[in-house]
């Protein structure tokens, strides 16, 4: 249930309860447990369908841990190809390239390439040591493909994550962690054109940060759009990226992805 006190959570959060900080950040229950467990098993078939059929260039090595490995699925049509990486979610401690594989098929069917790195999970790692594995992965695939990427339905303050337990019971994140490692933190310097995704029917949280980072960029005047995509909730925004003809699919591949101010 979303109650009041769920909404603003970025502002809010300290005066939240841990069961309100919970719920606030809780995929699961927002979309109904029954529904997210299809979902994501649905993904997980799909992906290794996706997988059996492409398996040249997968679990290539970037690191020494276990699943410090990409999976890389070349364009069918040009070397050349912009390339997108697909960095997985699940708060630091679940999920797996081998299970989100599937959402990268939009692109493929433009033409593009797709990469997909694995990454030591919580309790197993820290997120200051996640982050260095995937500075070492991103270091690696210059060599390999041209890179790009989207920022979608991201949390990008740390804080208020620490404090729900839905989250933090894994991860265990510091503070100094949510000072350096929080991209709604630092300093906004990086030109890159930076396309901010988010479901508009996803928890409140997830939206209020999306308007944050934006509008961190915006003042900043550094390029970049603020996508919403209507209706979807935190999963069904991966089905958007997954299909080939949607409109955030053929927005980044044609890179005419528009500024929603």
């Amino acid at each position: 249930m979303i109650t009041q006190q769920s909404a603003n959570v970025l502002q809010k959060w300290e005066h939240m309860t841990p069961e309100e900080l919970r719920i606030a950040f809780n995929n699961e229950l927002h979309c109904g447990p029954n529904a997210a467990a299809a979902k994501i098993s649905s993904w997980a078939e799909s992906s290794g369908v996706l997988r059996s059929l492409n398996p040249q260039h997968l679990n290539i090595p970037y690191g020494l841990r276990d699943r410090n490995k990409w999976d890389i699925y070349p364009s069918n049509s040009d070397p050349s190809a912009p390339c997108l990486v697909y960095i997985h979610g699940g708060y630091f401690k679940w999920g797996s390239k081998e299970a989100y594989a599937c959402v990268v098929e939009g692109v493929l069917a433009h033409g593009w390439s797709a990469a997909l790195p694995g990454y030591t999970l919580a309790p197993e790692a820290t997120l200051t040591q996640i982050v260095t594995e995937l500075r070492q992965a991103l270091d690696l695939l210059p060599q390999l493909l041209q890179a790009r990427g989207v920022a979608l339905s991201g949390v990008y303050d740390l804080h208020p994550m620490r404090a729900s337990p839905h989250v933090n019971d894994k991860i265990q994140l510091s503070d100094q962690e949510c000072a350096t490692l929080s991209p709604a933190l630092l300093q906004q310097t990086v030109d890159k054109p930076l396309h901010i995704v988010y479901g508009s029917a996803e928890l409140p949280v997830f939206t209020e940060s999306a308007y944050q980072l934006h509008q961190l960029r915006s003042a900043a005047h550094l390029p970049g759009s603020l996508i919403p995509v209507a209706g979807a909730d935190h999963f069904v925004v991966l089905d958007h990226l997954r299909d080939p003809n949607s409109p955030l699919t053929r927005s980044i591949v044609h890179s005419t992805l528009p500024d929603h101010n």
